[in-house]
């Protein structure tokens, strides 16, 4: 299951404050130019991507003994017992997946069930040919110590990651380097 953004904040919360050997990784998802999907598209459309790529993620995620969650427009967070390189080899393997996925025929006509024959949106879809892409961002560790039990510290590295991947052109999996013990 995909959380929302209070039960992802509070599972990630309850992992980061128990220290452990094990590795570890916090990453960021964002749907790349999401706003144009749901412009040309439709809206419900649009609920529709969230949610299959929600699935995807959350699927991924409890594959590895993580959890994921929605927490705003087309943006998800995640955490997975693993290095950040293992991470990036996760997430670059499900953008793979779900280009292919949104880029066949049986997911366009999915979308279509959402609007009338002849709309604009319909129409639109009949066009839909380019697969969804998203940017990713990932930090962590080879394991978990107390100096990082609020999320907000990591995920501050998360998106400085983030922005670094969008403006490097998107649809890539960025990792960020945490600071040395002091």
């Amino acid at each position: 299951a995909s959380f929302n953004r209070k039960a992802f904040d509070s599972l990630l919360f309850n992992r980061l404050t128990q220290p452990t050997l094990k590795p570890f990784s916090v990453g960021m998802v964002d749907l790349d130019y999401f706003g144009k999907v749901n412009k040309r598209f439709g809206q419900d459309s649009g609920n529709f991507v969230l949610e299959r790529f929600s699935e995807e993620l959350a699927k991924v995620c409890s594959q590895y003994g993580g959890f994921s969650g929605r927490v705003g427009g087309e943006e998800f967070q995640f955490y997975l017992p693993l290095t950040p390189q293992k991470t990036k080899m996760v997430m670059d393997r499900l953008r793979e997946r779900f280009a292919r996925i949104t880029s066949t025929a049986p997911f366009r006509q999915n979308l279509q069930k959402f609007h009338p024959k002849g709309s604009k949106y319909f129409t639109n879809l009949e066009k839909w040919g380019k697969p969804v892409q998203f940017t990713a961002a990932v930090t962590g560790g080879p394991s978990l110590n107390r100096r990082f039990s609020r999320p907000g510290i990591l995920l501050s590295y998360v998106d400085a990651a983030m922005q670094k991947g969008k403006r490097a052109g998107r649809a890539r999996t960025m990792t960020a380097r945490l600071p040395k013990a002091a």
